[in-house]
């Protein structure tokens, strides 16, 4: 390809990105090659809602870390490569959405591409993921807290589980339905984001759990209940970001969104159903997105 020719294409892709009336939402995630996790499963549910997706790996994983034995190869340069040829194609954005990091220096790199890629007003939603059931993931150390805390800075939503929630402010992870979330929740707003969803609030009833959503915008707190089985399904934190990121980038509110979220990832563990060969491949995504979604409203 001639230089002229490749001036062509650029100034092309650049007035389509700029002129187009589609949505786009920047996903960075890890993929995992086996799963209904992370990457495999945002891009699925974000077109199934008709946006647009420019995935960023920030790592690759042969298998959802629920598998023993994964293989897990973090890609910080792949991810700078990336974000460089997106700046030069001047991609239009309308969300950017983070989830699974595969180092804390990644987190430089999200903010760059936050700084330098966002126009004003999108909505950044940072899923700080860093653990689960009071504990720390075992391939993080208190340096990816550390750097969470400074990634959430930057966010407009927060989405963490009670354990996540408590690791970014210092606490001891502590399932306890006598805690005060809501004070935590604010808590957490104060360190950038307007709108905190904390999940997997307990309750007194084992069968019920709560997520927690403080909206700075509205000043308001409320209580979302669903049913809980106490059983792990892995991935169901990255559907649920990523259902209440589609939410709200084709217009829903904060609650609204976590409310429909709730209700479908709700839905798609009752579909399990012991279909499944192997719980840690994670929900029945693939029966849900086959579904009309817009009648489980």
């Amino acid at each position: 390809m001639n230089n002229t020719t490749a001036d062509k294409t650029n100034t092309t892709q650049q007035e389509q990105t700029q002129n187009s009336s589609y949505r786009r939402i920047l996903a960075a995630h890890d993929f995992s090659g086996f799963g209904h996790t992370s990457l495999m499963a945002a891009i699925a549910i974000f077109y199934r809602y008709g946006i647009r997706v420019a995935a960023l790996p920030t790592a690759l994983l042969t298998a959802n870390t629920d598998h023993a034995g994964y293989q897990m190869h973090s890609l910080d340069d792949v991810m700078r490569d990336f974000l460089n040829h997106w700046q030069k194609l001047q991609l239009r954005l309308d969300g950017i959405y983070t989830g699974f990091l595969g180092a804390p220096s990644q987190v430089d790199l999200l903010i760059w591409a936050i700084e330098n890629l966002a126009p004003p007003g999108i909505p950044i939603l940072i899923d700080p993921v860093l653990g689960d059931h009071g504990i720390l993931y075992g391939c993080y150390d208190d340096a990816m807290v550390q750097a969470m805390r400074r990634l959430v800075q930057k966010a407009t939503l927060i989405t963490p589980n009670t354990t996540e929630a408590a690791l970014l402010l210092g606490e001891e992870p502590v399932d306890d339905p006598r805690r005060d979330w809501q004070k935590m929740a604010w808590e957490l707003s104060q360190l950038g984001p307007s709108g905190v969803a904390i999940s997997s609030i307990p309750s007194t009833d084992p069968k019920l759990r709560y997520c927690g959503v403080a909206d700075g915008n509205s000043q308001s707190w409320d209580l979302i209940p669903y049913p809980s089985d106490g059983n792990p399904h892995p991935g169901s934190g990255d559907c649920f970001a990523s259902l209440i990121m589609a939410g709200i980038v084709k217009g829903g509110s904060l609650v609204d969104s976590v409310q429909r979220a709730t209700r479908l990832i709700s839905f798609a563990i009752d579909m399990d159903g012991g279909l499944r060969e192997d719980w840690r491949e994670g929900i029945q995504l693939d029966r849900l997105l086959s579904l009309n979604l817009g009648s489980l409203r």
